[in-house]
């Protein structure tokens, strides 16, 4: 393209029957955990939020890709999915299987974008 574009990139889930104890982060590499915030699943994609713990956050709420520099116009996101270990049976809160949607949309016309998921 001609223009420049902003992008939200989102992390949202579906699941077949519940995850009660299912988290998120973001990583700094395939390798390298990072310091980054953890993240409790969220079916939404549609609010913004920093705070640990929380639901629906986003990967990039607002990343800017130029057209007049497209040799650097890429990112790549880690991302690690975990059913947190709660030490109590956990066969009736945590069950089933779960997809998780990638989404980024621009942020003018959020009908616009590329989605990819991952699957349990």
């Amino acid at each position: 393209s001609t223009s420049s574009v902003r992008l939200r990139g989102a992390l949202f889930f579906t699941y077949t029957d519940t995850f009660t104890n299912l988290y998120w982060r973001q990583t700094t590499s395939a390798n390298t955990l990072g310091s980054n915030t953890i993240f409790k699943a969220s079916a939404s994609e549609t609010t913004n939020s920093s705070t640990a713990n929380s639901e629906n956050a986003t990967l990039v709420g607002d990343l800017l890709l130029t057209a007049t520099n497209t040799a650097n116009d890429s990112q790549t996101y880690y991302v690690v999915v975990w059913i947190e270990e709660t030490n109590t049976t956990q066969n009736a809160i945590d069950t089933g299987t779960w997809t998780a949607t990638v989404s980024f949309k621009d942020k003018v016309n959020p009908n616009t974008g590329i989605t990819s998921t991952i699957t349990s």
